[in-house]
């Protein structure tokens, strides 16, 4: 299907996933889990399970069962004719298992009466005799000479009971190598005989093994072909008939007409309901996203099939149903617990270690030191590693590049991204990791930009843009940092492109999902091509031009656009000190949380609003207040900030040196402090002077 826009990003291989409408009612409701992103975040890859096929219940055990106990060998009654006395002494060499003088006594009779009506009794009883002796040590070659001799008998005889006989175990041996075709074509050949003869028991089970081949060859319309058979149907067990509809059904991906179809009879179904029927209207309801009545189900399954192969699936599904409806996080991560401590399929276990790692991890915003000791469950037993298909391939490359994002592994996560073979996954899988690597790229260039590493921001914006970030709904706050970035390094032409680029997406729709790095500015483009030309100013040193433009600001653009801290730093630079007070303090007072100063910006805030006090000489407010401010820099990790640290200490230091009388024992514990702390400050030699006199 066409993706209808850039922040459609499917993660499912079929199906769907319902739509909700975000209304401003919505928008009030307490959030389920708070802490945790949404399910999109997590293992959000999903696919559709295999219909369950109703389980073939074994005729005959091979492994200690030969023809003869269906067919029994009887001794002969008419000693006195030669033939008879021969076929007897034949019999009598096979019950003592003298495999030698048996064969010598059938290639004997042979030659004395040819092949007779004995002929069929004599293969009979060399089939049976080659599979007794391989019982205790099976040879495969024996085994199958065995069947093709048997396969020939039941071309030669005429008799009924034996060609049932043998067409049982013929039919056993192929359900066991797994020769569906084979099966097919021998479970027919029983069902006519049967038919023929009126054997009821017969009929039922040679159909039920026709069923059964026909589901493992996917032939579903012969499936219902089969069924619309009502002599057949009302013969088959209770709930059989309705069993394989339901797989056939399933095979289709007609899962409305299954769903029907059950509600319209389930309450006459005797319980425990056959486990096929629960699987696959449970599994049914999944892919139609009814996720409610998907639990119900599977519940029922589990609670009744706990033994089957198809319940560490169940209880998986289970789970991912509980996630998908965003139940309680701790109820869901028990439920994925017991699907991995409780499974016997090595792929149904990693895929519920992964989306619990997923859960865990991924979606969670703070995390702690047990959360990320989850991530070993990513490593696999040989078994697992055996089991991955390309479907659970997909769904770990996902996580384990969500766990590099999760955890702000950002330079990781491209590098691992770099290895997934994109181009070999469908369009709608990939657009989920390209989404995923535009965020990346947007969590480097933050990470570089904060730290002022403008030449980094712009070199992986110009690798990068093309592969990921063009690829989804337009991040603003991105062109914004690039745009910044290109002033910072004096590159006016770049950014004037990219200042064009970057109006042209005017009409285009702001990026919601992904949204993995935190935006500190959600400004809209307007303002912030509005306050690129005013960094452009400050860069400039125009601060005629700068306070012209912020003047001509309507007051509904203000607030957007952090204008008393612009304001602030144009009245500083014009010297105009006590109104740079003001405008910093309303800065100081109450930041704008949708558009927050960089560390440079708040650097140059606090060096301004110092600067401007001390230039006042009241040094009593200068004192309280930078004294108050030097706590909370000196505790700071920023750079830029702790760059504004040595000058701020400094000028406190002046401060309390100007006093008429000033305070020694004060001055000395700071004018010591500074030294350890700031040891090639270029105040250093003052410092030192005032240390000394204190």
């Amino acid at each position: 299907k066409e993706l209808p826009n850039k922040n459609d990003l499917l993660t499912r291989k079929s199906s769907y996933l319902p739509m909700v409408e975000v209304t401003n009612e919505r928008a009030d409701e307490e959030v389920p889990n708070p802490g945790f992103r949404d399910f999109r975040y997590g293992a959000s890859f999903m696919w559709d399970y295999r219909p369950m096929i109703p389980q073939l219940e074994k005729d005959i055990n091979l492994a200690s069962k030969i023809p003869d106990s269906l067919y029994p060998i009887k001794d002969r009654d008419k000693l006195d004719d030669p033939k008879e006395a021969h076929m007897q002494l034949t019999i009598n060499f096979y019950r003592e298992e003298k495999w030698g003088l048996l064969n010598k006594s059938i290639t004997l009779y042979e030659k004395k009466y040819g092949r007779d009506s004995n002929a069929v009794v004599n293969e009979f009883l060399k089939a049976n005799a080659l599979l007794k002796g391989n019982i205790a040590k099976p040879n495969r070659g024996i085994t199958q000479s065995a069947m093709v001799i048997l396969s020939n008998i039941k071309e030669m005889t005429t008799d009924y009971e034996l060609k049932a006989s043998i067409l049982r175990y013929l039919i056993q041996y192929s359900v066991d190598v797994k020769d569906h075709v084979r099966t097919l074509e021998l479970s027919k050949q029983l069902f006519v005989e049967a038919r023929g003869e009126f054997d009821h028991t017969l009929v039922i089970q040679s159909a039920l093994t026709i069923l059964h081949a026909l589901a493992e060859l996917k032939q579903v319309e012969k499936i219902e072909e089969f069924l619309s058979d009502k002599k057949l149907a009302a013969i088959l067990p209770a709930q059989m008939g309705i069993a394989y509809m339901t797989f056939a059904l399933l095979s289709k991906g007609e899962t409305k007409e299954i769903i029907k179809r059950y509600n319209v009879v389930a309450k006459s179904l005797a319980k425990p309901i056959h486990p096929a029927i629960l699987y696959n209207v449970a599994e049914s309801h999944f892919r139609h996203a009814d996720f409610a009545a998907s639990i119900k189900v599977f519940d029922e399954f589990i609670s009744s099939y706990s033994y089957l192969l198809q319940a560490p699936f169940a209880r998986l599904r289970l789970a991912l149903s509980y996630e998908l409806m965003d139940r309680e996080i701790g109820e869901t991560l028990v439920l994925y617990k017991n699907a991995i401590d409780r499974s016997t399929d090595p792929a149904a276990r990693y895929e519920a270690k992964l989306r619990y790692v997923a859960l865990r991890i991924a979606r969670k915003m703070n995390l702690t030191e047990e959360d990320r000791e989850t991530e070993v469950f990513l490593e696999q037993s040989p078994d697992e590693t055996k089991a991955i298909h390309p479907e659970l391939k997909k769904l770990l490359w996902l996580v384990r590049l969500r766990l590099f994002i999760a955890t702000k592994n950002y330079e990781k996560a491209l590098a691992y991204l770099t290895s997934i073979p994109l181009d070999a996954i469908k369009p709608a899988e990939r657009r989920v990791f390209e989404g995923d690597g535009a965020e990346i790229v947007f969590g480097i260039i933050k990470d570089a930009h904060l730290k002022e590493d403008y030449a980094k921001v712009v070199k992986v914006w110009e690798v990068y843009k093309a592969k990921y970030e063009a690829k989804v709904a337009k991040n603003l706050y991105l062109n914004f940092v690039v745009c910044d970035s290109f002033i910072k390094l004096g590159l006016y032409k770049s950014y004037d492109r990219a200042l064009d680029s970057f109006k042209s997406v005017q009409a285009d729709e702001p990026r919601v999902f992904p949204i993995w790095v935190e935006r500190v500015k959600t400004t809209n483009l307007v303002e912030m091509v509005e306050e690129l030309s005013l960094i452009r100013m400050v860069a400039d040193k125009d601060w005629k031009g700068a306070s012209d433009k912020l003047a001509s600001f309507p007051v509904s653009l203000r607030d957007s656009l952090n204008y008393p801290y612009y304001r602030g730093l144009v009245h500083f630079h014009q010297k105009t000190y006590t109104e740079a007070i003001i405008e910093f303090e309303k800065v100081l007072i109450k930041q704008n949380s949708q558009n927050q100063l960089t560390p440079r910006q708040t650097a140059d805030l606090l060096m301004g609003y110092v600067e401007s006090l001390y230039q006042l000489k009241d040094q009593d407010r200068f004192k309280t207040v930078v004294r108050a401010l030097s706590q909370d820099i000196n505790t700071s990790k920023s750079a830029p900030i702790l760059n504004v640290s040595e000058r701020v200490n400094y000028l406190l230091i002046e401060s309390f040196a100007g006093e008429n009388i000033p305070e020694w024992k004060e001055l000395e514990i700071m004018t010591k402090a500074f030294r350890e702390k700031f040891q090639k400050s270029p105040y250093t030699a003052r410092i030192g002077y005032l240390y000394g006199v204190s």
